[in-house]
């Protein structure tokens, strides 16, 4: 679908045209087929690949922002509301998540894992920094947030939602920390996959 846009050929566009007239794709619903639509649904408009799907994705997620619409959990779509995800929302609850498609919560555990491997590898060990007072430790946090936006980021997924997920997974373990567990000293199977 992208490279209809970049490189025209008629055949394709036809191809495509008929795929969307087919399942009246309009101004209104190309938004919701964007943001919302499950596999299902983008195979019924010709989108049979995933190369394909993300493309579509890609190419349309700047017109068409999470923001204008929002959706329901069968991959349909609810009239926009206030509380519809936008790149600087939270990380998203869990009422958000069960309504995304196993694609596209696949990949934002995967982003967010990300995040959290990242926070762990800048702030190793026991010594989880406070950043209230402490103008160093926030320009760490701001230049590892930086760093994970252009990796990391989704229409789901932006910058404040990265760096709360940033501070979520120190705040756990500055908690586990006070119940006595030792992030220096992994348990003996972590030991064990460390020294395989």
């Amino acid at each position: 679908m992208y490279n209809v846009f970049k490189e025209p050929s008629l055949p394709l566009i036809s191809r495509y045209l008929h795929y969307f007239i087919k399942q009246e794709i309009d101004g209104e619903t190309l938004p919701m087929l964007v943001n919302c639509a499950s596999l299902e649904q983008l195979n019924a408009c010709g989108l049979h690949t995933i190369k394909k799907q993300m493309k579509l994705r890609k190419h349309y997620s700047t017109l068409c922002t999470p923001e204008t619409v929002s959706c329901d959990g069968t991959g349909g779509t609810v009239s926009a509301s206030p509380s519809a995800t936008s790149c600087d929302s939270k990380k998203l609850t869990l009422s958000q998540m069960k309504v995304l498609s196993p694609e596209h919560k696949r990949l934002y555990l995967m982003k967010r894992n990300k995040v959290a491997a990242a926070a762990r590898n800048t702030w190793p060990g026991n010594n989880v920094p406070c950043f209230r007072n402490n103008k160093k430790e926030k320009e760490t946090l701001d230049d590892l947030v930086i760093s994970l936006i252009k990796e990391c980021s989704l229409p789901i997924f932006g910058e404040k939602a990265i760096r709360q997920h940033i501070l979520d997974t120190l705040t756990e373990r500055r908690r586990n920390v006070k119940k006595g567990y030792n992030y220096e000293q992994p348990p003996a199977k972590k030991k064990l996959k460390l020294q395989i």
